[in-house]
């Protein structure tokens, strides 16, 4: 457990650092200027987000109960998942993980969360808008 958190804070001392691709915005402007941020989800829902890069995701527990996170490209909790099924033990509070370089959700963003208890979840992504 001590190593998925030190390579996960590693992970996004990385992902904080990167300079933006050329062409995209000015040099040395980080790729985090971006990203936004659904802000926390506590029930399986369509995002509403529509086509996208998805860059992570934060799920938080009640410190009791596990969660169990699956992120689709879709909008129904069905078809493509985008990350494989991630875990989080409740004893861990929270865990999650950062894609550096996005993943192409071409219809949306669909998160279903199950647990025993309660959990909040944030997606992280980039839709193309300002």
């Amino acid at each position: 457990m001590k190593r998925f958190k030190l390579l996960f804070i590693l992970l996004v001392a990385v992902l904080l650092t990167l300079p933006a691709q050329a062409g995209q915005v000015k040099i040395g402007t980080s790729l985090l200027n971006f990203v936004k941020s659904t802000g926390a989800i506590a029930s399986s829902e369509n995002t509403g987000i529509g086509p996208c890069l998805f860059y992570g995701v934060w799920i938080a527990t009640d410190g009791t109960n596990s969660v169990t996170v699956n992120v689709y490209d879709n909008t129904a909790g069905s078809g493509k998942k985008i990350i494989p099924t991630t875990i989080v033990a409740g004893s861990a509070y929270f865990g999650g993980g950062f894609v550096p370089i996005g993943v192409m959700a071409s219809t949306g963003l669909y998160v279903a969360i199950t647990t025993s208890g309660t959990a909040q979840v944030v997606i992280y992504y980039d839709d193309g808008n300002p």
